[in-house]
């Protein structure tokens, strides 16, 4: 009896693993197009698979989608934020104008994360300058 429910349970465990493997595979877009933030450059093509596969860079969904939970699967950041209502708040860039929340937090976090790169890696292309994103 042991050797069933041992077996069982070690099926289920099988299956789940093999479910959260392929909804991960087919939700982890190759790139993915930033363009409801933009006002006077191109729209932002995030190669995503480079940043969070085991090929690539290998961080976590959290590094960036700051609410995820476990093997909660990501969602957009217009999902929650609101573009409208996050125009009203501004934040400071070092050297440029303040820009509204939403469009601030993919340039604090995209290359604070880009500079950081760099300082450890000085031969690192993480790009840190406008046109080496918004082409």
């Amino acid at each position: 009896m042991r050797k069933v429910l041992s077996f069982g349970i070690a099926a289920v465990f099988c299956l789940v693993a093999v479910g959260f493997g392929v909804s991960y595979a087919l939700d982890n877009p190759e790139s993915i197009t930033i363009k409801e933030v933009q006002a006077t450059k191109p729209p932002v093509v995030f190669p995503h698979k480079k940043h969070n596969s085991a090929d690539g860079l290998n961080l976590k969904c959290v590094e960036c989608h700051h609410t995820v939970k476990g093997t909660e699967q990501p969602k957009a950041c217009f999902s929650c934020h609101d573009k409208e209502k996050d125009d009203g708040k501004k934040i400071a860039l070092k050297g440029n104008p303040a820009i509204s929340a939403t469009k601030g937090m993919y340039h604090v976090d995209c290359i604070g994360c880009h500079k950081k790169n760099k300082e450890k890696n000085a031969s690192s292309k993480a790009p840190t300058m406008c046109n080496q994103c918004h082409k």
